[in-house]
């Protein structure tokens, strides 16, 4: 399980990644696959989170760091994100995926 936990993390660390050059790219239609594979993956995480025994104490600092990471890019892509709505005169009350990829409002 933990195994799978952090190869799991891992896809969503490199996810947000491809998701980051896409939006700095302006690749609206991969973004959007991106962005539908995230909302696939966080479900999978849940599922697996809710279903596994506590994380051993030998990995949690390995699952603490890279869900920094992982956090630490969101964070980027949510800069990059709202300097492309502003170019473009987009409103940052549209719908987008939240970090649990759920549809809401961004912002």
């Amino acid at each position: 399980m933990n195994q799978e936990l952090l190869g799991r993390l891992d896809e969503l660390k490199n996810l947000t990644r491809d998701q980051l050059e896409c939006a700095r790219r302006l690749d609206g239609a991969r973004l959007a696959e991106l962005n539908f594979r995230r909302q696939e993956l966080m479900f999978d995480l849940q599922l697996l989170i809710d279903e596994s025994l506590p994380v051993p104490i030998e990995h949690l600092q390995t699952v603490r760091d890279v869900c920094g990471e992982i956090n630490r890019l969101e964070e980027r892509l949510e800069v990059v994100s709202r300097a492309v709505l502003d170019a473009i005169g987009g409103s940052a009350d549209t719908s987008t995926y939240d970090q649990m990829g759920r549809v809401g409002k961004a912002g």
